[in-house]
């Protein structure tokens, strides 16, 4: 899009940011519902009511979806987006935007940042995790780590979790279980980190650049130091020497592994949990 300047010339059309700090928004566990608490005042009164429309704008791997606010007044905050109408399951991890656009062009005029929605990190990026917990149907499984091309791997966590006694397990009993749990954290994260590290490192082995794959390395380094090296860039890549060794993934896992396992006192957790010392 193009429009013309003062002076006869032409430049391409800029879309005006909206800024974290403008609005604020949550998710709920299940990511059926997006509130939108707040706007600033300004952003609202800069919409031509008359020629231009507010929306959300919500997507995953297969899908996207526009739901305009038709009303956004004060008195209307906080406004509750019901994502069920469109979304069933998220297939991959579900993100969105506000936007501001023309109604007759639907020509985008601003928008803000594309958010993961994910109860977990609310509206501070200090709080962004290094796995998205995505609910979904599975089963008899409570959780699996799940992965798309192009996209960091996400844990699927089961919303439809029933007992053998017919008893349903909440969401939040779930987060709970696959974060804390010394019995279920032993049992399903080894298993879980090696595959996570696989997709790093075999997947991903001309891509460490990516943003969320330096985030993770940055983490091992961390918690399995003597494998990384920083390029000149600042950037984290295996050491060359041990990349190219055949065990490189499945040493680096188990350090990994150990270290997170005593790091979070899981080790000592299961023994009370197994000799019922509370």
């Amino acid at each position: 899009m193009y429009k013309r300047t003062h002076s006869g010339k032409t430049q391409a059309f800029q879309k005006k940011i909206i800024f974290q700090k403008e609005f604020n928004w949550n998710v709920n566990d299940e990511i059926t519902t997006l509130t939108i608490e707040k706007i600033d005042d300004e952003i609202l009164e800069s919409i031509d009511k008359n020629n231009q429309n507010l929306c959300i704008f919500a997507w995953d791997k297969d899908q996207e979806e526009v739901f305009k606010i038709e009303n956004y007044s004060k008195s209307n905050f906080p406004i509750v987006i019901d994502l069920s109408k469109k979304f069933y399951d998220f297939v991959g991890i579900p993100r969105f935007e506000i936007r501001i656009y023309e109604k007759n062009s639907k020509k985008i005029l601003s928008h803000s940042k594309a958010f993961v929605m994910s109860s977990d990190i609310k509206n501070d990026k200090s709080k962004l995790s290094l796995i998205r917990m995505v609910p979904s149907d599975l089963g008899s499984q409570i959780a699996q780590i799940s992965y798309i091309k192009g996209e960091p791997p996400y844990l699927e966590i089961n919303k439809n979790y029933i007992a053998k006694n017919g008893q349903k397990i909440g969401l939040s009993e779930i987060k709970n279980l696959v974060r804390n749990d010394p019995n279920f954290c032993v049992g399903f994260w080894p298993g879980a980190i090696k595959e996570i590290f696989k997709i790093i490192f075999e997947e991903n082995n001309d891509d460490f650049e990516q943003e969320w794959i330096q985030r993770w390395l940055f983490n091992i380094d961390n918690i399995a130091p003597g494998n990384l090296e920083k390029n000149s860039d600042g950037e984290l890549h295996p050491i060359k020497s041990l990349q190219d060794d055949d065990d490189f993934i499945s040493d680096i896992s188990k350090q990994y592994i150990d270290s997170f396992i005593k790091k979070k006192d899981l080790d000592n957790g299961l023994i009370k949990k197994v000799r019922g010392i509370e």
